[in-house]
């Protein structure tokens, strides 16, 4: 069988590519699916959803809210994801009181994606991506 020798310093520059674009790329995914999310709707902050450990680590979640459509009750998570510390609260506790009522924004398409605001948000995942094409470009 033959092998295929690629030296070490091209698999890493290879590696900061593709790593960079997947981070990269679950960012603009969602903030393609947030721009679908036009349409204003008073929805009910319920809790957070979280993935992974909520005490210790990075915990990553999402804002649950309840909302009607045409008379078709709502129960979703938000297409917003946020990471912070387990040991800190989450973001979106420090801006919403369970029970409350907030403006939310409705694909009107598919009703069960909404946005909690109509401004573009990247987060740490299109940073780490674009550090990392950038580590690719320089390298």
């Amino acid at each position: 069988v033959p092998r295929l020798h690629i030296p070490s310093q091209s698999l890493t520059r290879i590696e900061f590519l593709l790593v960079g674009i997947a981070l990269l790329s679950v960012d603009l995914v969602n903030w393609y699916k947030r721009l679908k999310c036009t349409v204003p709707c008073q929805g009910e902050f319920l809790d957070i959803t979280t993935y992974g450990r909520r005490r210790s680590g990075l915990s990553c979640g999402s804002a649950v809210f309840r909302y009607q459509v045409d008379g078709v009750s709502y129960q979703q998570a938000s297409l917003e994801k946020r990471f912070w510390l387990g040991f800190l609260d989450s973001p979106f506790l420090k801006k919403y009181t369970a029970g409350e009522c907030y403006t939310i924004y409705l694909n009107p398409n598919t009703p069960r994606h909404f946005a909690l605001s109509r401004r573009p948000r990247f987060g740490i995942l299109s940073v780490c991506g674009v550090a990392l094409l950038a580590a690719f470009l320089r390298s």
